[in-house]
């Protein structure tokens, strides 16, 4: 069973357990009418949301340091954004909403494990039309750092191997 990470983050958010920006927190609770259901346009589909985060907590895995070899653990940000972004789609036509994401965070803080995992799931799992993936750094070596941490991945696990071929 799915489980709705976004309102949980929020919840955690307001009770002040989890500290973020005051832009992040507006963010999160203007989506709040779409969660529930209440927005005309856009809903939430909690199956599309949670479809990307089973992926990859299922198939990617860690390829460095101490954790290399072990599965992807999610934080609740993370599975938040991710259900944001693949679980809020247009009544009408079922696109996303949120076709662009731009992640700012600090320096290993995960963006490229994360992100890795997710160039995946939209190779594998997503099957969107002419679907373009783009990893942008200031440096080439940090951009090719999405690039090898999915090849990584894809070596690591059979199924996900099976699933590329």
């Amino acid at each position: 069973m799915s489980k709705n990470f976004i309102l949980e983050y929020i919840d955690k958010i307001e009770k002040k357990e989890i500290i973020v920006s005051n832009k992040i927190r507006k963010v999160y609770l203007k989506l709040l009418p779409i969660v529930k259901g209440e927005d005309p346009v856009w809903y939430y589909n909690e199956k599309k949301g949670s479809k990307v985060i089973k992926f990859v907590e299922n198939f990617c895995k860690q390829s460095k340091g101490e954790w290399a070899g072990h599965p992807i653990k999610l934080m609740l940000f993370q599975k938040a954004k991710l259900q944001v972004i693949f679980g809020i789609v247009n009544r009408e036509t079922n696109l996303r909403k949120y076709q662009e994401v731009f992640d700012v965070r600090a320096r290993k803080n995960g963006k490229s494990v994360e992100n890795s995992a997710i160039a995946l799931y939209l190779l594998v799992m997503d099957k969107e039309k002419g679907a373009e993936i783009y990893s942008a750094a200031t440096v080439k070596e940090q951009a090719k750092r999405v690039w090898e941490e999915s090849k990584n991945m894809i070596m690591q696990d059979v199924d996900l191997q099976k699933l590329l071929n």
